[in-house]
């Protein structure tokens, strides 16, 4: 399979802006995530406060909910699509007809499928 060498530039080109990108998300997920755990700890003192004001108040005593950060479990089991597969090398004749992809008898591709 070949492609032209201004396809393989514009998917490098976008490739690089992606990546540049996905830093620049990685970044922010940071900030945000140091922002949520700020809330969280704030969120679980006033709950405690609370839960104190309404004993020395009233004599209850009350659960007090406690908001925790779940970690993402992520799945390593799971692959790229292409990890299997090298798309820069060519077909076999065998497999470019199991693909449905043959030659005419002038030498172009003519494709069956």
């Amino acid at each position: 399979m070949f492609i032209s060498k201004k396809a393989y530039q514009d998917l490098r080109d976008e490739n690089i802006k992606l990546q540049a990108e996905c830093r620049v998300l990685d970044q922010q997920n940071k900030v945000l995530q140091v922002n949520l755990d700020h809330f969280r700890i704030r969120a679980n003192q006033i709950e405690k406060e609370r839960a104190q004001l309404i004993f020395h108040a009233l004599g209850v005593k009350i659960p007090t909910p406690e908001i925790h950060r779940v970690e993402p479990v992520f799945d390593s089991g799971s692959t790229h699509p292409f990890s299997e597969s090298d798309i820069f090398n060519g077909l076999s004749d065998t497999e470019a007809a199991a693909q449905g992809v043959d030659w005419d008898a002038e030498g172009r591709l003519v494709y069956t499928k």
